[in-house]
């Protein structure tokens, strides 16, 4: 589909769409506030109530579905990331701007997941513990790795 700097601006757009229709939802932001304790689901609401019961399963469908959706996210900018490096020669301008929203995106997808699934900087007396995944290629069978 992305054969050209225009379709990679329409692959862009769509990526818009994805961070604000599935990401922006509600419940990214309000799932590390709920686990932190500082805010309370709806009683007899379905969506959190588990994270804030400490009763969540391994594969709870929020956490999969918030983790799923962050590295969809990611990599689809990664990808409008390598492409507006190749495809720089046709648009400098452009393609540099496409680049940077790519980066901001990335950033602030990565900070939300850190807010979601990475202990604090004290978890371990040195801070070495393992955080998020940083993924930075596009190529869906590349093992995602801390």
């Amino acid at each position: 589909y992305v054969k050209d700097l225009s379709s990679l601006g329409d692959f862009l757009n769509g990526v818009y769409i994805m961070l604000g229709q599935s990401y922006y939802e509600g419940r990214n932001q309000a799932y590390p506030e709920v686990v932190a304790d500082n805010i309370k689901p709806k009683a007899n609401g379905r969506q959190l109530r588990l994270p804030y019961a400490w009763s969540m399963l391994p594969l709870n469908s929020d956490d999969v579905t918030i983790y799923s959706r962050n590295y969809t996210i990611v990599k689809a900018c990664n990808f409008v990331i390598e492409k507006s490096t190749e495809f720089r020669s046709e648009a400098p301008v452009i393609a540099d701007h496409f680049k940077a929203q790519a980066l901001g995106m990335r950033a602030l997808v990565n900070f939300n997941t850190v807010n979601v699934y990475a202990q604090s900087f004290n978890f371990t007396p040195d801070g070495s513990h393992p955080g998020i995944p940083l993924v930075l290629t596009s190529d869906p069978f590349e093992k995602i790795t801390r």
